[in-house]
């Protein structure tokens, strides 16, 4: 098959789909992974997708990927944010740990830490049910598939009943002028929740969340002590978040490699 004729099938694909592995890609037309890439990456300079570490998912439709999709985009700056929250975080703490794919990557900087952890996240729950040091509330609800995490008017009356030390959370986007906004109503719901439990609110956001804004608003920063990003923020953003009071912690990364 002709590398145009392959492009344009992996379209119809992931067009179905939303998302794409490159090994499974390579396995249906019978190329290498390194052929696959290539196509994915001209796929993505024509801007019809977005590239991850393992494949692809649909521009413009990352709400709708799977969450281990999502856990793959940029996933070098998430795990540098979290690296760096998880500098706040001291033994003895009571901390929540959101369903955000960035907040998640927490788990991986914390096992030898003496902590109490709350979250209605699946994936933070598998990741700390059997270490020792960590005691674990999981906040009940709705099971919600695509952010793998408890969700809806339940899981928000149960989370108000208790108050920590440290939120770590993210959100859909951020901008200046929108504030903080998802593109649910239940993902919104739970992290207005989120602002009001923490005595320190730590905002973790990679660099594609900025300047953006999706379909509800959360608040205008309300509550947000500190933000963590892996990218230089612009002049505007330092002055507003230096007005709005809130710590700004810029991470340094180097290239990202998503191949």
């Amino acid at each position: 098959m002709l590398s145009i004729s392959r492009r344009d099938k992996i379209k119809e694909i992931i067009a179905e789909e939303r998302s794409v592995s490159a090994v499974k890609l390579a396995e249906q037309f019978n190329v290498t992974v390194e052929t696959i890439r290539r196509d994915l990456r001209v796929l993505e300079e024509e801007g019809f997708l977005k590239r991850t570490y393992g494949g692809a998912f649909l521009e413009g439709a990352q709400k709708d990927a799977p969450v281990d999709v999502r856990q793959a985009i940029n996933s070098r700056g998430k795990n540098v944010i979290a690296k760096k929250a998880a500098e706040f975080i001291n033994s003895g703490d009571l901390i929540f740990i959101d369903f955000s794919t960035t907040a998640s990557f927490l788990t991986k900087h914390i096992a030898n830490k003496e902590v109490t952890v709350l979250t209605n996240s699946l994936y933070v729950t598998n990741a700390f049910s059997d270490m020792p040091n960590v005691e674990l509330i999981v906040i009940g609800g709705s099971y919600t598939k695509n952010c793998n995490a408890f969700l809806g008017d339940a899981a928000v009356e149960t989370f108000s009943k208790y108050y920590v030390d440290k939120v770590f959370m993210s959100c859909r986007y951020l901008s200046i002028e929108n504030g903080l906004t998802d593109y649910n109503e239940k993902y919104a719901a739970f992290h207005r929740c989120m602002l009001k439990r923490g005595k320190e609110i730590f905002l973790l956001a990679d660099g594609s969340k900025f300047d953006k804004t999706s379909f509800i608003n959360i608040n205008n920063f309300n509550g947000v002590n500190t933000l963590i990003t892996d990218h230089a923020l612009s002049d505007e953003w330092h002055i507003f978040l230096s007005r709005s009071r809130i710590n700004i912690i810029e991470c340094e990364i180097g290239k990202d490699q998503n191949d």
